[in-house]
């Protein structure tokens, strides 16, 4: 990994970006800017590649992304971050991308993810089966999807165990925005 020098970029990474936007090009790819969008096969190989990239290297403000299919691009959801904002542009390379601000980290709301997947066998005891657990895409709260189990009577018993109203219990099919 190439690192900063003194609050500037090493000269090595902008050399970096120039010879992967021009081996780009020359393995046939055409390069689009913003509002030409990106071939879907791309659009998926940078969108996996920034998600466990940004994951990894900005858990304190990445929240998570999503593909924009009026652009053929993606959606960032981050906290305020100019690092994480030039690292993306830097490593998104043909796929147009917007940055849109989060309420919470995945920093932030990891540790809720944690504490609700600890009782489990909690929930399961009182007939609230979950099926799934994890932060919402923008940042918004956690996500819990269940197998079975009153989604209302769920809801309520979340917020008085754990004192928190960014847990939302979703139906399969549903507002589901699944990220970890």
């Amino acid at each position: 990994m190439i690192g900063r020098v003194k609050g500037r970029r090493h000269p090595l990474s902008t050399l970096s970006a120039v010879a992967a936007l021009l081996l780009t090009t020359l393995a046939g790819y055409r390069w689009m800017g913003p509002g030409d969008g990106a071939d879907q096969t791309v659009l998926n190989a940078t969108a996996s590649r920034l998600d466990q990239d940004l994951r990894e290297s900005f858990p304190g403000s990445f929240a998570g992304l999503e593909g924009d299919d009026a652009d053929r691009g993606l959606i960032i959801y981050r906290q305020q971050d100019v690092y994480l904002d030039r690292y993306v542009r830097v490593n998104a390379g043909a796929v147009p991308v917007q940055f849109r601000n989060a309420p919470s980290s995945l920093s932030d709301l990891t540790p809720l993810v944690d504490r609700v997947y600890a009782d489990v066998a909690y929930w399961r005891e009182r007939d609230i089966e979950i099926q799934y657990i994890g932060t919402r895409i923008d940042g918004s709260g956690v996500n819990v999807l269940l197998f079975r189990g009153d989604r209302a009577a769920a809801t309520l018993a979340f917020r008085q165990r754990y004192g928190d109203d960014r847990i939302k219990v979703v139906e399969p099919g549903g507002d589901i925005q699944l990220t970890n």
